[in-house]
């Protein structure tokens, strides 16, 4: 049996260790792109104004200096971000195509085929109707193929769903919209997840929203072309407005969750130590 002593120093670190005991809260902040595990990160601080010459490049390791190209019609960078500047997907006026931006594949198939992977982004929908278009694609890294990742809405069955490919068959998450959080003017932080042995899982504000549970499914295949964000791949009617900002791809499955108040923490800690000593009060009162 553990003693009364390590009980307490045991919940006094769990107590004020969140990641440890509560999970990843690093979604909450900007990213600086120093992480060990991101494989490429787009933050779109460009600047103002329509874009007329378009890349943006980053990455790490072997996806170094990666360039996104934005497109040049309906899309205007330096609009207010969740951190700094953001690019945005303009609604068209008269329907048609909104603006996106675009990573050519010709080094993401072999470097982006993993065993676990993080697909994040903040996305602030520009109308309440969330849904444009029968099929509208937040991210596309798979277009039809039973390769790499998709994010995209079904107006059909008003869902929200999740892609994840391993070469030969998909794991997919569907989500009512109606039980999400997607609000005109208001950012959301969105995310999903893969490992290998565990399955997919996918976040929103660091709460979990849906899952697929696979034990064997095995690594995933990176996929054999581009990747956009907003649009379909090779697609002019697929698209999804919205400002889009801190879009990112890691090496590892982030267990995300929503970040636990200081005053919780102290509260944890306090309840543990009246618990412990209450316990050697009575351990004593026996005797």
């Amino acid at each position: 049996m553990k003693s009364l002593q390590s009980l307490l120093f045991g919940g006094l670190t769990a107590a004020f260790s969140p990641l440890a005991v509560f999970g990843y809260t690093g979604w909450t902040g900007d990213y600086d792109g120093s992480s060990d595990n991101t494989l490429l990160l787009y933050t779109f601080e460009e600047g103002a104004g329509s874009i007329s010459s378009a890349n943006i490049a980053s990455g790490t390791g072997a996806l170094a200096d990666t360039p996104m190209s934005i497109s040049t019609t309906n899309t205007t960078m330096g609009v207010e971000g969740k951190f700094g500047d953001a690019f945005q997907s303009n609604l068209p006026s008269a329907g048609g195509n909104s603006g996106y931006g675009q990573i050519p594949g010709t080094n993401l198939g072999s470097n982006l085929s993993l065993s676990e992977m993080t697909v994040e982004l903040w996305y602030k929908p520009l109308a309440s109707d969330v849904i444009p278009a029968a099929v509208s694609y937040l991210v596309d890294y798979r277009y039809s193929s039973s390769s790499g990742f998709q994010f995209a809405f079904f107006e059909s069955d008003n869902s929200f769903r999740a892609y994840v490919g391993n070469g030969t068959s998909l794991l997919v998450a569907i989500m009512p919209v109606v039980d999400l959080n997607f609000t005109e003017d208001t950012w959301t932080h969105l995310a999903m997840t893969y490992e290998d042995g565990v399955g997919l899982k996918v976040y929103q504000d660091g709460d979990l929203i849906g899952e697929k549970l696979s034990t064997t499914f095995g690594t995933l295949e990176g996929y054999n072309g581009n990747m956009r964000i907003g649009n379909r791949v090779g697609s002019s009617y697929n698209s999804q407005p919205g400002d889009y900002d801190n879009f990112r791809v890691s090496d590892v499955a982030y267990d995300f969750t929503t970040p636990i108040p200081e005053a919780a923490h102290a509260g944890a800690a306090f309840g543990i130590i009246c618990v412990v000593m209450v316990s050697m009060s009575r351990r004593r009162w026996l005797r």
